[in-house]
């Protein structure tokens, strides 16, 4: 699998939701270029968001 250059990565990537096998698309990703990640464990069904100061 080809490395994507850092302006690739942002014309094709950037402002993007990415779904798909993150070990196969961690390897595309250039050193350096993410600053910020935000994710939502699966909790399965551990949290019940309905009740007030769950989030």
């Amino acid at each position: 699998m080809e490395t994507l250059s850092k302006d690739l990565w942002k014309e094709k990537f950037l402002d993007k939701l990415i779904v798909g096998d993150s070990l196969k698309l961690l390897k595309e990703i250039p050193d350096n270029s993410i600053n910020l990640i935000i994710t939502s464990p699966p909790y399965f069904q551990q949290r019940d968001y309905e009740v007030d100061g769950v989030l």
